[in-house]
């Protein structure tokens, strides 16, 4: 791997201009690369990942597999311990590897998260 796929996506990307503001917190997030593509295949492997920051728009997290760009991601949230995890997909629009099997990766949510999403993640 040369050092411009290690970075894919990444250039030209001034990540200290964010159009929302971006919450750094632990919140529990597991993934699945494997998107059902027919209505009979229900089932998704998840992983778990490290987040790393989120806002209503995406997030970005640490994470293992072979992460495409462009390519659709499920992802589970548990946004709080008094909260059920929501379930969203998202589209992968950027990789930073960080080795060869771990890799910071930037999504952007199809979808919208509940309103009071900072607030659980908050805990107010």
């Amino acid at each position: 791997m040369n050092n411009q796929e290690a970075n894919e996506g990444t250039e030209n990307k001034d990540l200290t201009e964010r159009a929302s503001e971006r919450l750094k917190h632990h919140v529990s997030i597991a993934y699945s690369l494997d998107i059902s593509k027919t209505p009979e295949h229900k089932s998704s492997l998840y992983q778990f990942g490290t987040l790393f920051d989120i806002n209503e728009r995406g997030i970005c997290f640490e994470g293992s597999g072979k992460f495409q760009m462009h390519g659709i991601i499920s992802l589970y949230l548990k946004l709080s311990n008094d909260s059920s995890g929501i379930k969203m997909l998202g589209k992968i629009i950027w990789t930073k590897w960080l080795s060869e099997e771990r890799a910071l990766v930037g999504v952007k949510f199809i979808g919208i998260l509940p309103p009071d999403w900072g607030k659980l993640v908050l805990g107010d």
